[in-house]
């Protein structure tokens, strides 16, 4: 994966350790239900469907960057782009529908982590 800002990298930790406390909230914009409609729009219609897809694919470079510095569990592969782990996302969502109204950090971190296991050496 290329060099990315460091920014991002720590803007991405921070969502993540706040996560707990994000799960608690009551705010539309927090659920995985949500996050399965913004990233809805492959051909956003209006300004404020690009803004929530445009959220969308943000939030989930975020947490595949931070995800993938960290021991958490996920192993990017080369190459992997933002696309792809936008269409791994959708389809845990659409996959798993009992989980939509608990967080989308969370639920982006169980996507991911099924899809892009790390495989340990013994």
């Amino acid at each position: 994966m290329p060099p990315r800002f460091p920014a991002v990298l720590l803007a991405a930790v921070c969502v993540l350790t706040a996560a707990p406390s994000l799960a608690a909230a009551d705010d539309t914009h927090k659920t995985a239900g949500s996050l399965l409609t913004d990233c809805g729009a492959e051909h956003p219609a209006d300004g404020v469907e690009a803004f929530w897809k445009g959220h969308c694919l943000g939030m989930i470079e975020g947490m595949s960057v931070a995800l993938n510095a960290t021991s958490s569990g996920v192993c990017l592969p080369d190459g992997v782009e933002t696309g792809q782990l936008e269409r791994v996302v959708i389809k845990w969502l659409q996959d798993h529908p009992e989980r939509l109204h608990k967080s989308r950090l969370i639920e982006v971190r169980s996507a991911l982590t099924a899809a892009f296991p790390c495989k340990h050496k013994h």
